[in-house]
């Protein structure tokens, strides 16, 4: 195999690697504006959206350009002339070969890395356009992140119709009263997805707590 050969499957790797730091690590920061924990993994990138396109079209491009090699008809003749048994074809490391995209002369397991290829290329392409057509306008919730002896993270999703004429407020108490506290207001956006997280601070330590999230007028916030 000469080194042409294998450009196929740098690609094809190259464009594996950025579909899985679109899927994994970019819907991570995107989950992290959504849930404080200190658990996600945050590389501040956006590379990979350019390049998913990029390097599935010079994938594209090199199986083209670059064909796998087939075996030598003209060798094929003179092995069944000399009528010596023909060398052992070696085996395919399967999971490796698609794994890796090598390449192999099995017709399937290429097949296999196209489909596998093409999948991920849906997924990323379902998770770019899926606000367009579920923009999820009836989830709505209240999560509480991080906590710390006095104080605490909550996070709030609230689509709202009106943005511009409502506000949100998030209210607080201890567990067991009839009172609510004030606590701060939610400044939510279509841009980060109606989503925003706010410190409750001021908290007792070994005291439990209850959260609801309320939306006011404008002209009611003080």
């Amino acid at each position: 195999m000469t080194i042409t050969t294998y450009i196929p499957s740098v690609l094809s790797s190259l464009f594996r690697l950025a579909a899985y730091v679109f899927l994994q690590i970019v819907c991570s920061l995107r989950s992290a504006r959504v849930y404080s924990a200190t658990h996600v993994c945050q590389i501040p990138t956006s590379l990979a959206n350019p390049a998913l396109p990029v390097l599935y079209t010079l994938y594209l491009a090199s199986l083209w350009i670059f064909p796998p090699e087939e075996e030598d008809p003209a060798q094929k003749e003179v092995n069944e002339k000399t009528e010596r048994p023909l060398p052992p074809r070696p085996t395919d490391n399967v999971p490796l070969t698609l794994a890796l995209s090598l390449p192999t002369s099995s017709k399937w397991v290429r097949c296999a890395n196209f489909a596998i290829n093409g999948l991920l290329l849906l997924a990323c392409a379902d998770l770019v356009f899926s606000p367009f057509y579920d923009a999820a306008e009836d989830v709505v919730f209240t999560r509480v992140g991080a906590v710390s002896p006095s104080s605490a993270k909550i996070t709030v999703r609230y689509p709202q119709a009106n943005v511009t004429q409502d506000t949100l407020r998030v209210l607080y108490r201890e567990a067991g009263t009839e009172t609510w506290k004030d606590g701060p207001q939610l400044d939510v956006k279509q841009s980060l997805d109606w989503v925003d997280t706010i410190s409750l601070t001021g908290l007792y330590p070994q005291t439990r707590y209850e959260c609801k999230s309320l939306p006011l007028r404008r002209s009611d916030v003080t």
